[in-house]
């Protein structure tokens, strides 16, 4: 029969024979044996002729004696293998998981121990029977006491591999209230497939119940363990994972170190992700390509380009080429800092390495001229990756708008939307997030409804930015009531309150004087544990500032510097100086030279570069401070340190020619050439210069630092310096304002030089005299708001200087003074005849400050 069933692979044939040794059998009136009748039921099984089986496998079962020996039981135990087999693998679950119950039933009846072949077999039923009717199936075997932990091990892991949570955690409860005790190999995949659900609680009371068992856990177990760890942010534990392992002598592999040092990675804390490579060094374990593109990831987030490029040559002097995703972290890093060069330089070098660019890559470029405003080499980039077989998606069309909307083009941004739209690509809330950012700045509140309705009715999920932006436009509508419905809508979807939003309605509160409500809002983030952005902090400063709550915005500017917020700043991550300046110039207009001066040093301590305007802000403490000596040095200072970023070139005009032309010369041979063998498209690079082929120039001190400059130098009698400084300036072109030059007159004036004065005043101020004292009639008036907005639209109309009172009033002083000095009459008189107009509004101006002197003595005189 074995020669049979080894040699003869035809199944019908292989019946035909084991039927006539069958029938030999009993024709000699031989007694038949079990292997004999195994091997027919085997046959017909083979040829579906189960009811036969059946037949053959039922006299067996009449037998009342089946033997002792365990050669005589296995082969019993095998026949009823082969029978629930053969019932459990058809395609039937209900009648024939009733035949397996049943067989199975007798079997134990008949006192047979299921064998690891009958396990695997009852195994592979449940499985085969997952969606009918197997899970009530196993349930029936549990109540006979038929399932052991093995087999229910088995069934649990079945269950978790077709993420069939809920029963597997049914099964696993049923294992321990029937003492059966589930091991590492049960406890591990549920632990995992808990956490894989994000029910973290229950996975970490799982964990808790395997220590307690004090079994010894293998790298596996010590690797999920982890990842349960980071998500539930328990991170005194992942510290001690490694020491954990090594006292059981259990190695930690590369998944281990990985996995923990992303935790940290991802969580900002750098320096424990690097204690973790330390640990991988201590332990002889090299670092893989993945674990090399986690810290290039690392330091491009912390904007930490040296330590990155160390990373990147660390890894390539290793032997480990990367597969494209370092370079494109490295082309993130640059992209943060706006280094156009290095990117340029990142991108010739994958394709020298023979890594062409793909989508990931155009939209990380695509970001970098996103956020330059950049919206021609954005374009450039665009229609490069589409020529080489590349098609954008959300992420591409979402940085082309970004670079339409901060150039200020939103028309254009409006029409790639709809392009986007057309090509079948669904907007993300991120693209429609850049077109409300848009919006929000221009308060078109319309437009911003209109972006938000869409949202709502393509089923799109607003985030806090969304709503920040129709927020911000209801505030600056002076629309509160809908501002605060808005939180309502918020609060509907499940969104938490983040720092952006409590920073708007600050703003809001602040808007319209409730100065205590911003500070409560405030208090609130605090207690709620919201860290405030350095926005907040900024809007908070400001204003408590220029209210003259001095105290408190030195407070907050405080714990900005020493709070957690920088943990932010490391890594490049530098403050603004804006953060700065609102505090320090409430300081300067008070007089306060020491507490604008420390904030001017704490910049230098923390990072926070000095602009042109924190230098002026200093200049104009020092002056109300009388400190004119240290007036002048600042202003040297902001002639000599300062230089502006960026300045279009010459050669501008002539990329953009370049351009059009290598366009053309690619619709040639475009069809046949890939972009590695094109060594880097010339439109790419191109697309780099129109941003990266700008030159530095000198950047021109403030007009305000001017006059502070002008001033403080009269006041110490340095007439001389004003005007070398003056000539100086007006050889280099500089634009001198309506301040400059009333500050520059008032102080030739008080020195007697009045021709220059006269002569200055003829050239660029007396032209708008008309307008000039229209404003100067309404000084008095102020604090109307009919008056203010007059003043604001003739300022607005005017396109000529005008002479301030003061000039007027100091000119028209001397010319009295004349009157009684015949040498003085005589100049006065040769001036007069030179600058008509110059004398004529200076008498006007007298007259009508007597008049005004007048009506104020007979107003008085009423009155009493």
């Amino acid at each position: 029969m074995r020669l049979i069933k080894e040699f003869d692979k035809d199944s019908v044939s292989r019946l035909e024979k084991l039927q006539k040794i069958h029938n030999d059998i009993e024709n000699v009136g031989m007694k038949e044996t079990q292997g004999v009748q195994i091997s027919l039921i085997e046959a017909y099984i083979d040829n579906n002729m189960i009811d036969k089986a059946r037949e053959v496998f039922n006299k067996i079962n009449e037998w009342k004696y089946i033997g002792n020996g365990p050669l005589k039981k296995l082969d019993f135990c095998n026949a009823f293998n082969i029978m629930i087999a053969a019932y459990g693998m058809r395609s039937k679950p209900g009648t024939n998981l009733e035949e397996v119950t049943k067989l199975f039933t007798l079997m134990h009846e008949k006192n047979l121990t299921p064998n690891g072949t009958t396990k695997t077999i009852l195994k592979d039923i449940f499985r085969y029977h997952l969606n009918n009717d197997a899970i009530s199936w196993i349930r029936e075997l549990r109540e006979k006491n038929f399932i052991d932990v093995g087999l229910e091990k088995e069934i649990l892991l079945i269950l978790l591999k077709n993420n069939n949570l809920k029963e597997a955690l049914r099964s696993f409860e049923d294992m321990k209230a029937r003492n059966l005790k589930p091991d590492i190999y049960s406890y591990v995949p549920l632990i995992h497939q808990l956490a894989q659900h994000e029910r973290v609680d229950e996975a970490l009371k799982l964990i808790e119940e395997v220590k307690e068992q004090k079994v010894h856990l293998n790298t596996v177990a010590y690797n999920v363990f982890i990842k349960v760890y980071i998500m539930a942010s328990k991170y005194e534990q992942t510290d001690q994972i490694i020491g954990d392992m090594l006292k059981q002598n259990t190695e930690p592999n590369t998944r281990t170190f990985s996995q923990l040092f992303n935790a940290y990675a991802k969580a900002g804390n750098a320096d424990l992700a690097l204690q973790i490579i330390k640990k991988m060094s201590d332990m002889n374990i090299q670092p893989n390509e993945y674990i090399y593109c986690l810290m290039i990831e690392m330091f491009s987030n912390l904007s930490d380009i040296q330590s990155m490029e160390n990373v990147f040559r660390h890894m390539i002097d290793n032997g480990i080429e990367s597969k494209g995703v370092a370079y494109y972290y490295l082309l993130l890093g640059y992209t943060r800092v706006q280094d156009f060069n290095k990117a340029l330089q990142t991108c010739r070098l994958m394709i020298k390495s023979g890594i062409e660019p793909n989508v990931r890559t155009y939209n990380a470029l695509l970001s970098l001229f996103a956020e330059k405003g950049g919206k021609k080499g954005a374009r450039l980039l665009f229609r490069e990756m589409q020529r080489f077989g590349l098609s954008p998606d959300v992420y591409t069309y979402t940085s082309l708008i970004n670079a339409y909307v901060k150039a200020s083009d939103i028309n254009k941004a409006e029409k790639i939307f709809s392009e986007m739209k057309k090509a079948g690509i669904e907007p993300s809330i991120t693209t429609y997030n850049v077109l409300m950012s848009y919006y929000a700045k221009k308060k078109d509140i319309k437009k911003l409804r209109q972006i938000f309705n869409e949202i709502v009715i393509r089923n799109i999920q607003p985030d806090n930015f969304t709503y920040c932006c129709l927020m911000d436009g209801f505030v600056s509508n002076n629309d509160f009531r809908s501002a605060i419905t808005l939180l309502n809508d918020m609060q509907n979807r499940n969104l938490k309150l983040d720092a952006h939003v409590y920073t708007v309605l600050i703003k809001a509160y602040m808007k319209i004087g409730n100065f205590s409500k911003a500070k409560s809002l405030y208090e609130t983030m605090i207690k709620d544990k919201v860290d405030p952005t350095f926005v907040t902090y900024a809007v908070l400063i400001d204003g408590h500032a220029r209210i003259g709550e001095l105290d408190f915005s030195r407070k907050l500017l405080t714990e900005l510097i020493s709070h957690g917020t920088m943990n932010q700043i490391a890594y490049n991550k530098i403050l603004s100086p804006d953060i700065f300046t609102p505090l320090m110039d409430a300081y300067a207009k008070q007089g306060l030279t020491e507490p604008a001066r420390a904030i001017f040093e704490e910049m230098t301590t923390v990072g926070a570069k000095h602009n042109l305007y924190v230098y002026t802000i200093l200049m104009d403490a020092y002056y109300r401070g009388h400190n004119y000596e240290a007036v002048w040095q600042m202003w040297k200072l902001t002639k000599k340190f300062f230089v502006t970023p960026l300045s279009k070139s010459k050669i501008y005009e002539q990329l953009l020619d370049l351009q059009q032309n290598q366009q053309n010369e690619h619709k040639e041979n475009s069809s046949t050439m890939t972009l590695a063998e094109s060594k880097w498209s010339s439109s790419l690079l191109i697309s780099f210069s129109l941003l990266y082929s700008l030159r530095p120039i000198t950047q021109s001190p403030p007009n305000q630092a001017l006059s502070i400059m002008i001033n403080a130098l009269t006041a110490a009698k340095k007439f001389k310096l004003i005007e070398l400084e003056w000539n100086k300036l007006n050889n280099e072109d500089f634009e001198f304002d309506c301040l400059n030059y009333n500050d520059y007159i008032q102080s030739l004036i008080i020195s007697e030089k009045i021709r220059l004065a006269c002569k200055l005043l003829n050239e660029h101020l007396v032209k708008g005299w008309e307008k000039g004292l229209a404003l100067s009639n309404i000084y008095e008036e102020k604090f109307s708001t009919q008056s203010v907005k007059y003043r604001q639209e003739l300022l607005k109309n005017s396109a000529k200087f005008y002479p301030q009172k003061k000039t007027l009033f100091l000119l028209a002083n001397y010319i009295n003074q004349g009157k009684d000095n015949k040498k003085i009459t005589q100049y006065l008189k040769e001036l007069k005849e030179e600058f008509p107009e110059v004398f004529y509004i200076t008498r006007e101006f007298a007259k009508s400050c007597k008049l005004k002197k007048l009506k104020c003595y007979q107003d008085r005189s009423h009155s009493g």
